[in-house]
């Protein structure tokens, strides 16, 4: 690490506090859209539960669970990979022709 000011990270800082309007503001954006988000499921929920389909409702969410749970878990393995790849990429190891490791 040097010590010039030249190639040193910037630092940044938050100055002042959150107002509490802003962090008002910024749940009630929050609570608004876990409404919507959820309003939604429960029409789902109560339109099965009229017809009498509660098992057809709980088969289709149990599969969009698993759904997400996999995508995750395959991108997860992914990122992995590619991290790993990258890593043996810069990581070279070299040798002579006499079979001694150079540095």
């Amino acid at each position: 690490m040097t010590n010039n000011p030249q190639f040193q990270r910037p630092t940044f800082k938050i100055r002042g506090r959150k107002s509490p309007l802003a962090l008002t503001f910024g749940i009630l954006v929050i609570i608004g859209v876990l409404f919507t988000a959820l309003s939604g499921f429960y029409a789902d929920w109560l339109w099965f539960k009229s017809v009498d389909f509660t098992s057809t409702w709980s088969t289709i969410l149990g599969t969009k669970i698993f759904l997400f749970v996999a995508n995750g878990f395959v991108n997860c393995i992914n990122c992995v990979g590619k991290c790993v790849d990258r890593i043996q990429a810069t990581t070279t190891i070299c040798f002579d022709d006499n079979g001694v490791r150079q540095p």
